[in-house]
């Protein structure tokens, strides 16, 4: 077993959230957006942008600050 490997549980209310965002990713691919941000889901699901940034940060780095 990878000793680097840690043992992280996503918190419940992320989890709750997570088909709401692949619902509208699922959307903004059909409409053949490439690109996004923290503000743009945050006006189309009713979620705190901040939150938004927390809830992925839990899967590592993703984009860049702003846009990605």
């Amino acid at each position: 077993m990878a000793g680097s490997q840690v043992n992280k549980q996503l918190p419940k209310a992320t989890a709750k959230r997570l088909p709401q965002y692949y619902r509208l990713f699922k959307l903004l691919v059909d409409e053949q957006v490439t690109r996004t941000n923290s503000q743009l889901i945050s006006e189309k699901i009713g979620v705190d942008a901040a939150t938004i940034r927390r809830d992925f940060s839990l899967f590592g780095e993703l984009g860049r600050r702003g846009y990605g």
